[in-house]
């Protein structure tokens, strides 16, 4: 099974992260008004710091932080992963 879709994701937009070859425009996108807004990912993003927990064949993923060149992006979305 694809991992369950995220609740939400970041707010940067800009620059490439050094570590992850991400840009802010792959993590967030942009609404009508231009604020941030989540985009539907099929894959966690990579992060550090998430809360993990492991039951039986599951593992669950919430939060972390994501670095987009200097910025450090609050992630608080939640993953079931099999």
């Amino acid at each position: 099974k694809p991992p369950a879709a995220p609740t939400s994701g970041g707010s940067v937009v800009g620059e490439q992260t050094k570590s992850s070859g991400f840009t802010a425009k792959q993590v967030t996108g942009l609404d009508k008004h231009g604020l941030p807004a989540p985009i539907k990912r099929s894959t966690p993003l990579p992060r550090i710091n998430a809360a993990v927990c492991v039951k039986g064949n599951t593992m669950y993923v919430y939060g972390g932080v994501l670095e987009i060149g200097d910025r450090e992006v609050t992630l608080d979305d939640f993953w079931k992963v099999d």
